[in-house]
């Protein structure tokens, strides 16, 4: 190990969480980050820059990175010909990089095909650029845990793995976090289903080799369990927002008023992806059944690119005036920013296992809203909201059902009898709530560190080093 380097006097176990995606929006990321460092450990959290610059900040006592994505296709030319140095160097130095434009060209055409072929060479594609972009970052930063949380990357955290045991001597173990059943994706397995056979057999296959995993419910963990065959059973941390205290109110946004609605005015909310899978459709056809109720829709990404054709359809049921779309606020002030609306709702399609097995992160931003839930018949969403009445159920993708229960929560709203979860519940169902089993699934991953989650839970979001 050279002089200087920190590993020599590393205190505290040195946890990586690395996921493709920005960082900024990727709520459990920011909240494993977090409670990782309560639990006593250093943390780093590895992510994609959205924009070309390699970024740092710090969310609670971790550290953030997010890097640009790389492909060595697109870099400097490497030196797959190697000649003597002198004048056959300008022959190596043309060479190389017209090899490497024929690589990039065959790359692109290949892609161009493989998306009509099922995705294959897609994902050995994805393979090679995760490695190039997170795997060098990986083996610098030669951490104690990589945490995973894309079954894709699986890969790329065995192999950095084994290159920092190698030059350190030390065991680095690899955690993963499933967060859903992809094997019961039926978007990605229907458009790329060679794709999607890939990243399934690479869960399988690395999943049985991680030290820890954890995932987002029991079914989920079920199906886990029965499909990886781990030495160890998959440990349950819920998707839960944190128990925060309130946000500064002359920093905070106003639903009723981003939405442009008025006070006095009927709200249905839902907040996430409004994709066809989540049912948000559904609620779109509802709408005529449910004069005078504003649908808003805190919309991520934002501005969607479904947004055009909700309104198109809208505009043809005479209901345009009545949807709106919102950006989305930080994750940890969610829950208060529902909570102007008057009935939440939730219309994630059934009959998909993914779905049927999930208990999602808006579920429980929901229940700390306090608002009474208008939930889909995806079967284990709707057995935990009939079990701690907290809404009723409406069968989903039926826009009549579905207003049926809309107008009858709306009217026990305004009767003040409409079902709402318990402050018990409320506690229990929190992040801070998930920080025991969080904790148990890291004692199988490293060694035992000092924890401090005492201390009050910071804010959910990140603080950039450029001050942006």
């Amino acid at each position: 190990m050279p002089p200087g380097d920190p590993r020599a006097t590393r205190d505290r176990p040195l946890v990586v969480l690395v996921r493709p995606t920005d960082v900024a929006t990727d709520s459990r990321a920011k909240k494993m980050a977090i409670s990782i460092e309560r639990l006593g450990h250093d943390v780093v959290v590895l992510g994609r820059s959205s924009t070309a610059a390699r970024r740092e900040g710090r969310i609670g006592g971790a550290r953030v990175l997010v890097v640009p994505p790389r492909s060595r296709l697109r870099g400097t030319p490497r030196r797959l010909l190697r000649l003597p140095a002198g004048r056959l160097r300008r022959v190596e130095t043309f060479t190389n990089a017209r090899a490497q434009r024929l690589e990039r060209d065959l790359d692109r055409r290949l892609r161009e095909r493989d998306r009509r072929r099922g995705g294959a060479y897609l994902f050995r594609a994805a393979q090679r650029d995760f490695w190039t972009t997170y795997g060098t970052e990986l083996v610098r930063l030669a951490p104690d845990v990589v945490h995973v949380h894309d079954p894709r990357l699986l890969p790329t955290a065995f192999r950095a793995a084994e290159r920092v045991e190698r030059t350190t001597g030390r065991r680095v173990s690899v955690v993963y976090d499933a967060r859903e059943n992809f094997a019961g994706v039926s978007e990605t397995q229907a458009t790329l289903p060679r794709y999607h056979d890939a990243v399934v057999e690479t869960e399988r296959t690395y999943g049985a080799r991680c030290a820890a995993l954890v995932t987002v419910s029991p079914d989920v963990a079920d199906a886990l369990a029965e499909r990886v065959r781990a030495p160890v059973p998959p440990v349950v941390v819920l998707n839960a927002p944190p128990l925060v205290t309130a946000p500064d109110p002359e920093a905070v946004r106003h639903l009723r008023s981003d939405a442009g609605v008025d006070d006095d005015a009927t709200v249905l909310v839902y907040p996430g992806a409004a994709s066809r899978a989540r049912g948000v459709d559904t609620v779109v056809e509802a709408l005529p059944a449910l004069p005078g109720v504003h649908f808003v829709i805190v919309a991520v990404p934002y501005p969607h690119p479904r947004e055009d054709e909700m309104r198109t359809r809208a505009r043809e049921l005479g209901v345009d005036d009545r949807l709106h779309l919102v950006p989305p606020v930080q994750s940890d002030d969610v829950p208060r920013y529902l909570s102007e609306a008057d009935v939440a709702i939730h219309p994630m399609l059934s009959g998909i296992p993914n779905h049927d097995m999930a208990l999602p992160n808006k579920l429980f931003e929901i229940m700390h809203a306090r608002l009474p839930m208008a939930s889909s018949s995806a079967r284990r969403m709707a057995a935990f909201v009939t079990e701690h009445s907290m809404g009723e159920v409406f069968t989903a993708a039926d826009p009549e059902d579905l207003a049926r229960v809309v107008a009858d929560l709306v009217a026990r709203r305004r009767a003040g009898t409409a079902p709402v979860a318990s402050e018990d519940d409320i506690r229990r169902y929190s992040w801070q709530g998930q920080e025991d089993a969080l904790a148990a699934a890291y004692a199988r991953a490293t060694r035992p560190a000092a924890a401090h989650v005492e201390d009050p839970y910071p804010p959910v979001h990140v603080v950039w080093d450029d001050g942006a």
